[in-house]
């Protein structure tokens, strides 16, 4: 009962954080709807992004052994760089493990780091993006709110706007 109230005081307290940052934020460059690959652990695939406004993004991912949705909100956005918070839900297939998470993060394009993969694969217009993501996060496996799991999220992926 102590981990429960604990995790949902966490859980609470990142996201009202989240909700006071007062620094408006803009919209991705492009369309609302970005098609591509991500892979944030544990859960990675086809990735579909679509963007409800300036700060609220949806997303969906499916893999080979994976299904995941989750709801972002951006509070910080820079031209090369994001902050944002999220929180969602997945299943792995191979161990038939659904769970919840919820999360903040750092979010960096990759040219940021002097990376231009659009460039190389010569799609010079900003349609094209790639990302790199650090950050913390919480996962209840099974829904098992007993067990909540605290630790770093590292991912990355490609998507094009439309």
């Amino acid at each position: 009962m102590k981990k429960r109230l604990f995790s949902g005081v966490v859980i609470g307290i990142v996201m009202l954080a989240l909700l006071m940052v007062p620094q408006a934020v803009q919209a991705q460059e492009g369309g609302n709807l970005r098609l591509g690959s991500q892979y944030s652990h544990p859960y990675g695939g086809f990735s579909a992004i679509y963007d409800l406004g300036d700060a609220f993004s949806v997303q969906g991912m499916v893999g080979w052994n994976s299904l995941a949705g989750k709801a972002i909100i951006r509070v910080r956005q820079e031209p090369y760089w994001n902050i944002y918070g999220y929180g969602g839900a997945g299943l792995n297939f191979l161990v038939v493990r659904p769970g919840a998470m919820a999360g903040a993060g750092v979010e960096f394009d990759w040219r940021q780091f002097g990376i231009d993969f659009g460039e190389i694969i010569g799609w010079e217009d900003r349609a094209f993006t790639s990302n790199l993501e650090l950050g913390i996060g919480v996962r209840a496996p099974r829904y098992d709110w007993e067990n909540i799991r605290f630790g770093m999220n590292i991912g990355s992926g490609f998507h094009i706007s439309f």
